[in-house]
Order: C-alpha cells, then sequence, then structure tokens
C-alpha cells in the first residue's frame, strides 16, 4: 500500500491530474504466489498541457483529478497532508509512513 501511496505523491507531484483507478494494474505471478503493482505508466503531467480548440483558442488544462486524494478534487489543492490522510483511510500506520513526510516527536499517527 505505501507503494501505491508513493505513486500517488507521484502523480501528484508532476502535475497529473488523469491518475485515475485504470492507470493502476496488479501483476500475478504464473503460480500465483505473488501479486504486485505493475510499473507506472500512463503518467504525463496534465497540467502543462497546451491545448486548444478547433479555431486554436488556448484552453485551460483540466485539474480535477481523476480521482480524489485526501478530501480534495483538484490537483492544485492537493497537499501533503491530503496524501498522507488518504494512507490513512488505507490504513497505512502513520508510524510506518516516516518515510512520505517527517513528522515531530507529538504527531502520533497510531
Amino acid at each position: 500500500m505505501i507503494t501505491l501511496l508513493r505513486r500517488t505523491a507521484f502523480n501528484v507531484g508532476v502535475g497529473n491530474a488523469d491518475a485515475h483507478a485504470r492507470n493502476f494494474s496488479v501483476l500475478h505471478e504464473p503460480d500465483g504466489s505473488v501479486i504486485k503493482l505493475a510499473p507506472l505508466y500512463d503518467v504525463l503531467s496534465t497540467i502543462a498541457l497546451e491545448l486548444t480548440d478547433n479555431a486554436a483558442r488556448l484552453l485551460l488544462a483540466d485539474t480535477h483529478l481523476g480521482q480524489r486524494v485526501g478530501r480534495s478534487t483538484d490537483i492544485w489543492n492537493v497537499a501533503a497532508a491530503d496524501i498522507v490522510q488518504e494512507g490513512v483511510t488505507w490504513g497505512i500506520c502513520r508510524s510506518s509512513d516516516r518515510r512520505l513526510r517527517h513528522h515531530g516527536p507529538s504527531d502520533r499517527w497510531c
């Protein structure tokens, strides 16, 4: 789960607002012994795209997320706390997540 959370943070960091559930896959070992996340794919900075309509007028990139992160639905509003909160809702104990964000000694997670 921490790997998935890191990938979520990476997508936010590069400005990929189009990271939705179909952009994450799992790989199965032939004997079924291991199931793991597939390598990242379909990753690009959607907020950096310069889009135009048929008349060559500049369009604003859509910054609404393909899936919510924490309570945020717009990539510009995602803060580190939203990513941490997302991990907590997935059952990631905050004490095991110190690699994603440093917290002070009084910040108890579990």
